[in-house]
């Protein structure tokens, strides 16, 4: 492989481990990827450095690093996502962010060990990093694939876990304030929604239970949610400062 890139065994080894400290035209850079992506060369061959082998992972994330700033939810995925790494002696060595106006080489996701999806993509977009590499893990999104591994928390069953426990109480006039997902494309979000899974938890559970002329849904973006409920809590704290 070196030989058809015309540079040195080191040179190829350090670009495909994406060694920040090593300087390169972009180029060579982007010759070396073609080559590799082309004989499907295995990132395992180059992934020594401290003479420790390392697999290394790749990442796709539909939230923004200011999103993860802000949401202790998606940070803690991110941190999870990366101390299990580190236990298993692997790393994320890179991270896709989008949306993006960026030209992406996708190709350079084939010599990863396996792409890890955080958010809700559009079914075309896993498509294309699919032909890339196989070894495909979604993080936070419900719906159903057949070639790819999904992984998510369990919203739908707690949802009706609590509204068990406030219908033990004598509640039946339930509300229920959620937002919908967009699927994120390469450059932004399509038009097309994704139902919460804990909308579709509180459907079922009110017409299991016969609450369906009380079933009272407020659907909004995600951040007139979050106004919302602080209004809510505003509200009751005042009312109870009253009584």
């Amino acid at each position: 492989m070196a030989k058809l890139a015309g540079v040195s065994k080191a040179t190829v080894s350090r670009i495909l481990s994406q060694d920040t400290s090593f300087s390169v035209s972009e180029a060579t850079e982007k010759r070396v990827w073609q080559i590799a992506n082309k004989l499907q060369y295995k990132l395992s061959n180059v992934a020594v450095r401290d003479n420790s082998e390392k697999l290394h992972l790749a990442l796709v994330s539909a939230v923004s690093f200011e999103q993860e700033l802000n949401d202790s939810y998606f940070q803690q995925i991110k941190l999870g996502l990366t101390q299990q790494a580190n236990l298993w002696g692997m790393k994320i060595a890179n991270e896709i962010r989008l949306p993006t106006s960026d030209d992406i080489q996708w190709e350079r996701l084939s010599i990863y060990g396996a792409v890890l999806v955080v958010g809700v993509l559009t079914e075309d977009l896993l498509e294309k990093i699919y032909q890339y590499n196989q070894n495909i893990v979604i993080i936070d999104d419900y719906r159903d694939f057949e070639n790819y591994d999904v992984v998510h928390n369990d919203f739908g069953r707690r949802t009706k876990f609590i509204l068990d426990l406030l219908h033990e109480r004598g509640h039946q006039n339930i509300a229920f304030i959620g937002g919908n997902k967009k699927l994120m494309t390469q450059t932004g979000l399509a038009e097309i929604d994704v139902v919460d899974e804990r909308q579709k938890a509180y459907v079922e559970w009110m017409k299991i239970n016969n609450l369906l002329e009380q079933i009272s849904l407020q659907i909004v973006g995600w951040g007139q949610k979050m106004l919302l409920l602080q209004q809510r809590k505003y509200f009751l704290a005042k009312r109870s400062q009253q009584q």
